[in-house]
C-alpha cells in the first residue's frame, strides 16, 4: 500500500472530480465550502479552462462534500 494522500491532495482530487463533471467555479466553491476566488486560483494553477454552464439549471448536482 502507498502512503495516505495529504489533505491538499484529497482536496485537489475532490475539486478535480467536480470540475470534470462540468461544474462551474461557483458550484464547486459552494459544494466544497470555499470561495469562488479560491476555486478560480486553483483552476488557473492547474491550467484548466472555465467550465461554462450550458445545460438546464435543474440538472442533478452532487451533494456537498466535506
Amino acid at each position: 500500500l502507498g502512503p495516505n494522500p495529504t489533505e491538499s491532495e484529497r482536496v485537489n482530487e475532490i475539486r478535480m472530480g467536480l470540475y470534470e463533471q462540468g461544474l462551474t467555479d461557483s458550484e464547486i466553491a459552494k459544494i466544497t465550502d470555499t470561495t469562488y476566488n479560491a476555486i478560480g486560483a486553483w483552476r488557473r494553477r492547474n491550467h484548466l479552462p472555465i467550465n461554462e454552464r450550458t445545460g438546464d439549471k435543474n440538472d442533478r448536482r452532487p451533494e456537498k462534500v466535506s
